[in-house]
Order: C-alpha cells, then sequence, then structure tokens
C-alpha cells in the first residue's frame, strides 16, 4: 500500500529537571541552547547537529549549547535523551577545557550504548598550549553512566571527529579531519577503528592526502556493508574549488580500495556532500549540493546513487542513469540529511530557496531514482533565521526533525533548539 505523510507536531517538554515533566505525550517544538552576546554573535554558534533514535524508541539529540556547564564554559557538548513520549530521561552538559566544544554525530550498539563523537577544545592531556581542536569521543549506557572517554590531539592543529558508524561485529569506526603540519599545513581526512568490548585501537587509514591536487579534504559521513567494508565521503578543497569523495575502505585492516571524485559542477566553484547512506543491497547513496553547468551563481539539490563499487551509470549527467537533481531558480537548493528504509525507498531532507524564503522539504525517491512525492515541511520566510539540519525515523511510523533558530534581543542573541515529531501513515 502507498504511504504518504500526516503532518502534526507535538510538543517537547523544556524542563530543565530531568524526569519533572513526566510521561507527557506533549512535545515542544524549542529548548534554549543559550543566550550569546551580539558582540560574540560569529564567535560561538550553539547549535543542535543530530537527532538519533535507538531501537526502543528514545530519541537522542545532540549538539552543542552556550554556558551549560559553567559561566564561562563557552560552547559545551549538549546530549539528551527523550522516551518515545517526550519525557527527558537525562541529559549531558559537558566542558572540555573551558573552550568551544561540539557533538557532530553519535551512534548506537545492540545493546542501545550510545557513541557520540565531535571536537573539544585542548581537551587532549600533553596537547600543545596553542588553541586547539581534539577529537573527543564518548560512551554512555542507556541509564547515562559513562563507559569510555576518548582524546586525540593528532597534531597540534584544529582536528575534528565528525562522523561515527558501528559496524555488524559491534566495532567502533569514527571518521573526521586533522590539521596535517608535516604536510605544508593542509587538512586531511582520517578514519579511526576501535574494537568494541575493549575499545583498543585496530588500525587508523587517511593521514595522507589521497586526492591529487588536494590540500583540504573533509570528511563528513561514513556507513559499513554487509561485510563490515568502511564507506566514507567528504569534500576535498583546491584553492576555491571543492568536489565531493566517496572511498571504500577495507574494514579488516582499513587500505583503500576504490573511491569515486570529481561532482561533475563548474570547475572554479564548490561541491559538497552532506550525506551517504547504503541500503540492504549495499547500494551508495550520496546527497548534498555542485554548481550546475548551466548557473555559476546557485548551489542545485542532488542525489547520487553509485553500485558497491562506486560506479554511476553517468557521472556526467545530472538529469539520468542514477542521479537526480533539481533546482528552484534564484537561490541555492541544497540536500541535507538521507534515510533508507527496509524497501530502499530514500527519504532525502532539504531545502529550496524561493523568493518567499527557504522551503524546506522531505523528497522520497523509489529505488530507481523516480520521485515518488514531494512533502512541504515551512516556508522560512526571508529575514526569519531558522533552518532544519537533521531527521530520524523510529519503528512506529514518526520522523523527528531537528533543526535551529536564533532570536535577535538587543544585546544578546538567543539560540533555540527545534524538535518536531511527525507521523509517517
Amino acid at each position: 500500500m502507498k504511504r504518504f505523510f500526516v503532518w502534526f507536531s507535538f510538543l517537547f517538554c523544556v524542563s530543565a529537571t530531568v524526569g519533572a515533566c513526566g510521561d507527557s505525550p506533549s512535545w515542544d517544538t524549542t529548548v534554549t541552547a543559550g543566550a550569546v552576546p551580539v558582540a560574540d554573535f560569529g564567535v560561538y554558534f550553539p547549535l543542535l547537529k543530530k537527532v538519533a533514535v535507538d531501537v526502543e524508541g528514545n530519541v537522542y539529540l545532540a549538539g552543542s549549547g552556550f554556558n551549560l556547564a559553567g559561566d564561562d564554559t563557552k560552547m559545551d557538548w549538549w546530549l539528551r535523551k527523550f522516551s518515545p513520549k517526550g519525557s527527558l530521561k537525562w541529559e549531558k552538559k559537558l566542558d572540555g577545557n573551558g573552550g568551544n566544544d561540539e557533538i557532530r554525530d553519535l551512534a548506537f550498539d545492540a545493546e542501545d550504548n550510545v557513541y557520540v563523537v565531535g571536537y573539544g577544545t585542548n581537551v587532549e592531556p600533553g596537547g600543545s598550549t596553542v588553541t586547539h581542536m581534539d577529537w573527543w569521543i564518548k560512551e554512555f549506557d542507556p541509564s547515562g553512566t559513562e563507559l569510555w572517554d576518548y582524546k586525540n590531539n593528532f597534531q597540534s592543529g584544529d582536528d575534528i571527529s565528525t562522523s561515527i558508524v558501528i559496524d555488524h561485529d559491534g566495532n567502533i569506526v569514527v571518521g573526521g579531519y586533522f590539521y596535517n603540519t608535516a604536510a605544508d599545513h593542509e587538512v586531511d581526512y582520517g578514519i579511526m577503528k576501535f574494537a568494541g568490548e575493549t575499545h583498543s585501537y585496530v588500525w587508523a587509514t587517511g593521514y595522507l592526502s589521497t586526492f591529487d591536487k588536494s590540500t583540504h579534504d573533509y570528511l563528513y559521513a561514513l556507513d559499513v556493508n554487509a561485510n563490515d567494508d568502511i564507506y566514507a565521503a567528504g569534500t576535498a578543497y583546491v584553492n576555491s574549488n571543492s568536489d565531493w569523495w566517496i572511498i571504500r575502505i577495507n574494514g579488516d585492516d582499513g587500505t583503500l580500495g576504490t573511491q569515486a571524485l570529481d561532482y561533475p559542477g563548474i570547475l572554479s566553484l564548490p561541491d559538497e556532500v552532506k550525506a551517504l547512506s547504503l541500503n540492504g543491497s549495499d547500494a551508495v547513496y550520496a546527497v548534498g549540493s555542485y554548481y550546475s553547468q548551466n548557473t555559476s551563481i546557485y548551489q542545485e539539490w542532488a542525489v547520487r546513487k553509485y553500485d558497491s563499487d562506486l560506479n554511476d551509470d553517468d557521472p556526467a549527467s545530472m538529469l539520468i542513469g542514477n542521479t537526480t537533481s533539481e533546482s528552484v531558480d534564484g537561490g541555492s537548493d541544497i540536500a541535507l540529511d538521507l534515510y533508507i528504509d527496509g524497501d530502499d525507498n530514500v527519504y532525502v531532507l532539504g531545502y529550496f530557496e524561493t523568493v518567499d524564503g527557504t522551503s524546506y522539504v522531505i523528497k522520497k525517491y523509489a529505488a530507481d531514482g523516480i520521485l515518488a512525492f514531494t512533502r512541504e515541511l515551512t516556508l522560512v520566510k526571508t529575514g526569519t533565521y531558522k533552518d532544519y539540519v537533521s531527521f530520524a525515523f523510529d519503528n512506529a511510523g514518526h520522523v523527528y526533525l531537528a533543526g535551529n533558530e536564533y532570536i535577535i534581543n538587543g544585546d544578546f542573541v538567543t539560540f533555540n533548539w527545534i524538535i518536531e515529531k511527525h507521523s509517517i501513515d
């Protein structure tokens, strides 16, 4: 039977006290992440970055808040766990070392332990005294007890872990990027694998620039196939130009397999990948944006499908083969996140800019790339500061939309996390 979206919002419990709201089915749509002085606007961005749902239907929100862990801790890690009905079970407000800290991604293992990755400022013991960001990884059990803490300052530069995936054997694979002082201050992607039960180091790869002429290689997404080989995606920059890339890594030893590079956009303008996921047949999907061959002004929404060897039927075309692209005249159009269901349908969250503002949508594509439907979420009018960044699906027919808004009020800018729960029938 054809499925369609029935949209309605619930309210989210905003009490600062865990459990104070009870197990109410009503959910609030906003919670304040902090008020930043206008003078510091542009320095501090306490944002919700990710929403995820575990197998029990509990909802996790992850990102950063402002001065949550103390009076002058700046951006702090903020992780919140809610029941399926919206009551706050627990939260973590963590300061690294007095500087900016942020969660970028999270994942669950078979026991519903949650792993979170991101960065902390000067959190690595013995690191440089110069302000820098370090990889930061933590694991919590379902009750919120911390089980593991890992930090790494690779070469005394800004190092950020951006993505995590748990393979079928429970091993932990973390990806991100680091500042490579040994290579003329380039930024290189990095991937590390840890054993699931012991958290012991298994291998690391990516410490040298893989792509010809690239000076900065950023990793933004990871996934694993049925054999636990790893697929990673990101953006490689050469001067002002960038191309998105996807690679396959052998899960046993970290050796590089096949790779795909160079989204067919305008050569002098940046193309970016935002998310990556595999379906049940190990086909690889990536979403993001590119600059059209027909215009050098605006980015266009892009969804691209590869086979397991990262072959695309027609990499030169944006409209046929295994590639889909859509654009609205007059603005940038970017696909932000994706989800693949058990029937290999592909759901994509993104936005289209129009003369009236920014229209956020979820699009559903069949496995062959044919558009099944488009559901408009909201139109954010010009001059209103609001965006969606992530979505997640549970097993009960709901989708959770996560985003941010900020409001300028006098001498402060208030940042709010947004979470909305909708139903799929």
